[in-house]
């Protein structure tokens, strides 16, 4: 895959690799989180990228139907792998 499809993001993401290295050095873990769960994120404006959050607890409604659950707690995981995998990628 080329990236230059119809739903191709307008400006170019970050380099994933030097987050903390933008930040002064610091892997700042619960901002980074809610960026990727996107609670705090206000309605008006748009995004480059979906909420990562927001498109989780959809796809586990849609897995769970008419049962109970907790959705956070079914995304909760996914997000802090996706966090911590990014926390691993950081270069010196």
């Amino acid at each position: 895959m080329c990236g230059q499809g119809p739903k191709k993001i307008g400006s170019e993401p970050p380099d994933r690799t030097r987050l903390a290295k933008r930040n002064a050095g610091i892997f700042s873990v619960n901002r980074l989180y809610e960026a990727i769960e996107g609670a705090k994120v206000l309605s008006h404006g748009s995004r480059d990228m979906p909420i990562g959050g927001t498109t989780d607890r959809l796809q586990a409604g849609e897995y769970y139907g008419e049962s109970p659950y907790d959705p956070v707690a079914c995304v909760r995981p996914r997000i802090l792998a996706l966090v911590d995998y990014l926390n691993r990628l950081q270069e010196p």
